[in-house]
Parts: C-alpha cells; structure tokens; sequence
C-alpha cells in the first residue's frame, strides 16, 4: 500500500498554503491576537468559497467531492498557519447547517459533549444544539481560542472520531511548522564561526522534534 501523497493530492496542498500564506501571514495572525478577533468573517468566507469547509460534501450537494485524507492535508495546512476559529465544527456542519459550507456561518460544537465550547460568542450555530446557547466565558491559554462554559451539554458523538483526526491533522501542522522554524533558525544562527545546526546536541534536539 503506497502512503505518499498522489500528484493531485500535493497540488491541492500546495493550494491551500499559498491561499494561506497570502491572506493568513504573520502579519494577519499578529493583528489578530493584538485586536482580540478570532474568527475572521471575510477570511471564513474566502475560505469556503476555496471549498475547505465542502471539501468532503458529495458534487450534487454543492460540494467538492474529495475524501477524508484530503481534509487531513488541507487542516495539517490550516494549522502550519494557525488559522484561528473553529475550523473542524464548521467542516462537520457543510451540508447541515445552512451557510457552513460557504463559509457564511460559523458553527462551533461541544468539547467531547460539553460543557465547554469554543469561539462561542462567534458562532452562527453550535453542532448538537439547537440554536446557540448562553454560556460563561471561561479562561484560555489561548488568546485566539475564546472558551464558554454552557449549562447543558450537546450531544455532538456522530462527529467525534472524523473531528478527532482533524484537530490532530491542526495540531500537526502547528508542530511541523515549529520544527521548520527552529531548523531554520539552528541553519542561521553561528557560534564559535559555524551555524549552530552543525553541532551535535542541537541536531539531535531537531531530530526528536520531528520525532515526536
């Protein structure tokens, strides 16, 4: 069994970096966590007009038609740039709730059933609930990652194995990012009249990054 990506496959990859490296930068990401907007409605729209919300939705419903190990690849994408909001929910909800798959509405959902619930205060529509309900901001380590705490639980278990794998294609593209970056900065920074990536410890250190 071949697991290395088709042709079409890192086309598409490729797509979506550029799309994100031209619209998501550093730049946008700083002004984000500087003006407190995680969930950027114009960028959410271009994002569903590319299709990375319909990416699995069937071609007769308006979708793209690809299948689950492309939406790895496209999420790994999203994460290397840490495109903030809720990303997987509104994913889950293309072809059930009205707008997701255009990126007109932001659907949130409940963490593994509740109580919490991410980007709360920005969402159109919460998976597993009906309507949107009230909730209590809670502390986040992080400032993009808005977290309320609701008072009943949603039932959101149909979308929890296929919205496991997407977060984790998130955090893995978060991960390798950071393992470039500090490959990079050990290839540029010189001590003693060499790049510091030339000594042991330090490609050892970058190996079990990867690694890991």
């Amino acid at each position: 069994m071949d697991f290395q990506p088709t042709e079409d496959q890192k086309d598409l990859r490729a797509g979506v970096r550029d799309l994100l490296a031209g619209r998501y930068g550093r730049d946008a990401l700083r002004a984000s966590v500087d003006s407190g907007v995680s969930v950027d409605r114009a960028l959410w729209r271009e994002l569903g007009g590319a299709g990375f919300f319909a990416l699995r939705l069937p071609e007769s419903e308006g979708g793209v038609g690809l299948g689950l190990p492309e939406a790895v690849l496209v999420f790994e994408e999203a994460g290397r740039a840490l495109v903030p909001g809720p990303l997987v929910a509104t994913h889950l909800a293309a072809g059930v709730v009205p707008g997701a798959a255009a990126g007109t509405a932001v659907v949130s959902a409940f963490d593994l059933g509740g109580p919490l619930v991410a980007h709360l205060g920005d969402a159109d529509a919460v998976l597993g609930a009906s309507g949107v309900p009230a909730g209590e901001p809670v502390r986040s380590v992080d400032p993009l990652t808005p977290l309320h705490r609701v008072a009943v639980a949603g039932d959101s278990s149909a979308y929890r194995e296929v919205g496991a794998l997407l977060t984790a294609a998130l955090q893995l593209g978060s991960a390798l990012r950071t393992v470039e970056l500090a490959v990079r900065y050990a290839g540029e920074r010189e001590q003693f009249g060499q790049p510091i990536g030339a000594f042991q410890a330090v490609k050892h250190l970058c190996a079990r990054m990867l690694v890991r």
